[in-house]
């Protein structure tokens, strides 16, 4: 491994250890999914980092955001979070992880039928949020193509809409619109 590799497992043992469950920012359910998910294509790409702790880890913070999910407004934050619980819950064999991957996948349904607009437009009319849910539920599907080979196709569906609505919008100059929490895209 390169020596810059070497210190993934480092980093994400020092979180462990200075971390405890709940406790601090670095429980916020939008950090956790984004930390699970990086974490779990970390331990996939680079499998010899892979250990119990680790596993014991991941497991305990999918855990906890299944139990504190930003569901109270929707929007791209809930998201972000059934998302994740999709693609974490994956990578577990448990009563409780199928449980999790089951329960999070209806309610990512629905939520993509409430914010998924006829016309394949994200809810909040922001490029950047549109392109980074579409960019999620991609490595969603790709992830449940991967370990159960046959992606739903309600998931299919929304995807190929807001793929449609991402070129419709997309200005001449080949960036996107600027509004409405944008970033430079």
């Amino acid at each position: 491994i390169d020596d810059k590799l070497l210190k993934i497992p480092l980093l994400i043992d020092h979180w462990i250890n200075t971390n405890r469950p709940g406790d601090g920012d670095g429980w916020h359910s939008y950090t956790i999914s984004l930390r699970i998910r990086n974490w779990i294509w970390a331990l996939r790409i680079f499998p010899e980092i892979k250990n119990k702790k680790i596993l014991y880890s991941i497991w305990e913070q999918i855990c906890w955001l299944y139990n504190h999910m930003e569901d109270a407004n929707g929007g791209n934050h809930y998201l972000e979070n059934l998302c994740t619980l999709v693609i974490g819950s994956l990578q577990f064999e448990s009563k409780k992880s199928i449980e999790i991957y089951k329960i999070s996948l209806k309610k990512l349904n629905y939520e993509l039928r409430e914010q998924i607009l006829d016309d394949g437009g994200h809810e909040e009319r922001s490029a950047s949020y549109h392109i980074l849910i579409l960019n999620r539920l991609v490595e969603v599907g790709l992830t449940i193509k991967l370990m159960k080979k046959d992606v739903p196709k309600n998931l299919l569906v929304k995807i190929e809409k807001m793929l449609k609505w991402a070129i419709l919008i997309r200005l001449d100059s080949g960036n996107y619109p600027r509004f409405h929490a944008s970033t430079d895209m």
